[in-house]
């Protein structure tokens, strides 16, 4: 049962309003929607008013390229913020896990399994961060950290 773990190390700008923020691995950049159709596993915060989701905390999401699977995180997303966000993946679990263990507010984790629209396994899934401003003002995040683990 072969997987690979990733962790990517993100902060939040100074305002987090009207913008979609993506952090995972997927087969195209997924910056275009809310709700890709497209094989991926990614954290999502989109909070924007006008073709965003009304996100006010993570959610972390499956898709097998026909469907989805999205999971409310319970995690708030707040401005100027930094967030250890790491995914666990083999080919019948993926789990999304928010925080470092003894780090802030401990470790949060989520699981997806099979039937819940998982990736398919053989895929080459590709890193990505994106944002999109929903609106015309400028908006940003830093990113300190990727590191990526098979085993």
């Amino acid at each position: 049962d072969q997987g690979y773990e990733m962790l990517f190390r993100v902060a939040t700008g100074v305002d987090i309003s009207e913008q979609r923020l993506w952090v995972g691995v997927f087969e195209t950049s997924p910056n275009a929607t809310n709700t890709p159709l497209q094989n991926f596993i990614g954290f999502r915060y989109s909070n924007a008013t006008a073709g965003g989701s009304g996100d006010t905390t993570w959610k972390c999401i499956t898709g097998d390229g026909a469907a989805r699977t999205i999971t409310d995180s319970t995690i708030a997303v707040t401005a100027d913020t930094s967030y250890n966000l790491r995914l666990r993946v083999t080919a019948t679990t993926v789990t999304f896990i928010l925080g470092m263990p003894n780090v802030g507010a401990g470790t949060f984790s989520f699981t997806h399994t099979t039937g819940q629209n998982l990736p398919t396994s053989t895929l080459r899934l590709k890193a990505f961060i994106r944002i999109t401003a929903m609106s015309n003002s400028a908006r940003s995040f830093l990113f300190g950290t990727f590191n990526a683990l098979t085993r």
